[in-house]
């Protein structure tokens, strides 16, 4: 009912009637997926706890979409969120540093603020200067006796903001004068046997990722922390170790190809916690009749073992989506990073995806491969 509702231009109607099916069947995987699909153009002029709940359900719900196609419209949701325009315009008016504990708060208890803030890069230029500014305020006033659960709980949510956007905001001098003294009085006290304080903590990985200090791999995962280690040095140490079994088809050579292997090596791009895997497979006559394209004469609806080539697959959202889009399919996935792959390579891992190969190679080598593909798909590169 909601396919015809939706074709018929009825969206709210479609919307209340895939909330409705979600509700009774939440894992109704073709639900959040169309309901997924109208959601990324939805607007609103104020809150709406029903749509809400309708985006947080499509990312708790995982891998059905991916959170930066829904990103914008969520925010424009946000936006009229009165918390978070006041927070907005106190920035605005230089009144955010008596306020930034009280602001924190609130915005802790927003659940679809912090879902994204652990999911995706926050494209809103104004949303970015108060993250911040706040980020700013609560490391130079984190001795303040006012931390709580829910400030944490923000923190955690900011620091795992800035690990997925690569530590993009700005730094004040002041800034970096005192991460640095965070990191050694960190060190030290883990050095001493101290107990470590966890808000420290959740500031540090605000501004530097957790992987690149020895002392953060023995942490004890508390409540706070837990959900914060495990991407910051958890997930980086297992690709540390996938690095060793991806097979390399020659060393890279070509000067250009070095420099953009370099870049990405340092900063595996993008950084990504969900993805689109749709809501079922396709054949491959399906696949090409969608994209309006003609098939090769040898291809036919029943065609097994389709051998496709993803060249520049970077930490595997295109490669993932490529194998679960076409059924009976082995994907070979090459990149010129080690990162990336090891990257792409855990996440293949965790969903369980046995059909994708990794290399690293350089695609001005590939020719050495002597092997030929039914397709081959490459964006970006």
């Amino acid at each position: 009912q909601g396919l015809v509702l939706n074709k018929l231009g009825k969206l709210n109607e479609a919307i209340k009637n895939y909330q409705k099916a979600i509700e009774l069947k939440f894992d109704y995987a073709e639900a959040h997926f169309n309901l997924g699909k109208i959601l990324r153009s939805t607007t609103t002029t104020s809150f709406s706890k029903s749509l809400e709940k309708s985006y947080l359900n499509l990312l708790n719900f995982g891998n059905i979409i991916r959170p930066r196609h829904i990103v914008r419209p969520i925010i424009a949701l946000l936006r009229h969120h009165e918390t978070i325009k006041e927070a907005i315009e106190s920035n605005k008016n230089n009144g955010l540093e008596r306020l930034a504990y009280k602001f924190s708060t609130r915005l802790s208890k927003i659940a679809l603020l912090i879902k994204i803030l652990e999911v995706c890069p926050i494209p809103d230029l104004e949303i970015e200067r108060l993250l911040t500014e706040l980020r700013k305020i609560l490391l130079l006033q984190r001795s303040n006796p006012q931390i709580d659960h829910n400030l944490s709980h923000f923190q955690s949510a900011l620091a795992l903001q800035c690990f997925t956007n690569e530590y993009m905001y700005e730094e004040t001098k002041e800034e970096t004068k005192a991460v640095q003294s965070l990191e050694v009085a960190l060190r030290r006290s883990f050095s001493n046997g101290k107990e470590l304080m966890d808000y420290d903590i959740l500031c540090l990985a605000s501004y530097r990722s957790l992987f690149t200090y020895e002392w953060a791999a023995n942490l004890t995962p508390t409540p706070p922390l837990a959900h914060l280690l495990e991407r910051q040095v958890g997930e980086p140490n297992r690709e540390t170790l996938l690095k060793e079994g991806i097979p390399r088809l020659k060393p890279i050579k070509n000067d250009v190809s070095r420099a953009v292997q370099i870049q990405y090596e340092e900063n595996p791009y993008p950084r990504w916690v969900d993805t689109n895997l749709g809501s079922n497979t396709l054949s491959v006559r399906e696949v090409f009749s969608d994209l309006e394209l003609k098939a090769p004469s040898h291809v036919n609806a029943s065609s097994k073992g389709l051998q496709i080539l993803v060249a520049g697959c970077g930490t595997g959202q295109h490669a993932i989506g490529t194998s679960a889009r076409f059924k009976d399919s082995n994907v070979l996935a090459i990149d010129l990073s080690l990162s990336s792959l090891a990257y792409a390579k855990r996440k293949t891992d965790e969903l369980g995806i046995k059909n994708i190969k990794y290399m690293q190679a350089d695609i001005l080598d590939l020719g050495k491969l002597n092997k030929q593909f039914d397709i081959i798909e490459s964006g970006g590169v």
